[in-house]
């Protein structure tokens, strides 16, 4: 037979850490709320503030921010204020639910379905009619290096802050 074998030397300390640390693996509701809200906060930073995606590259600007001097992807921050997040025990989840948000995020063509063209104003004003528009990718949620570091401190600190003092 093989197997492994857990035996922890160091009497009631060594299992008081070991208990505790089970105890939040258990429930680590409060470790996945931590984590959502900050992906949730990220994301609308990025919206927001930089305009720059997780992987450090600069979105491309809008014609509507270019002609208005606004910021691309918050027209009237209608994206910036869908992002939400939730968290169960053992996943933290954040993101939009609106309808554009998947084209902006991934980029790609609208085309046409019901007509034979699609006719949109323009910024700064006028109007134009074209067989389809493309959207470039710009990638606001995900996570950055600077993210994930931040992250693995929170994980850190869930499970080793409080530890002193268990036994």
């Amino acid at each position: 037979m093989v197997q492994i074998v857990f035996t922890i030397n160091g009497g009631d300390v060594a299992g008081a850490y070991v208990n505790e640390i089970i105890r939040r693996l258990e429930n680590a509701l409060p470790l996945m709320q931590d984590i959502a809200f900050y992906g949730e906060e990220t994301t609308q930073e990025r919206i927001a503030d930089t305009n720059v995606g997780p992987d450090g590259q600069a979105w491309k600007q809008s014609a509507r921010a270019k002609a208005d001097g606004g910021r691309t992807l918050f027209a009237e921050g209608n994206l910036h204020n869908d992002i939400s997040s939730e968290a169960t025990a053992d996943s933290a989840i954040w993101g939009a639910n609106l309808i554009y948000a998947r084209i902006h995020q991934e980029g790609g063509v609208i085309e046409a379905t019901n007509g034979k063209a699609l006719h949109f104003a323009m910024p700064g004003g006028g109007f134009v009619t074209v067989k389809s528009v493309t959207i470039p990718a710009r990638p606001y949620l995900g996570l950055s290096a600077e993210n994930l570091e931040v992250i693995d401190g929170k994980i850190e600190s869930y499970f080793l802050d409080g530890l002193v003092g268990t036994a």
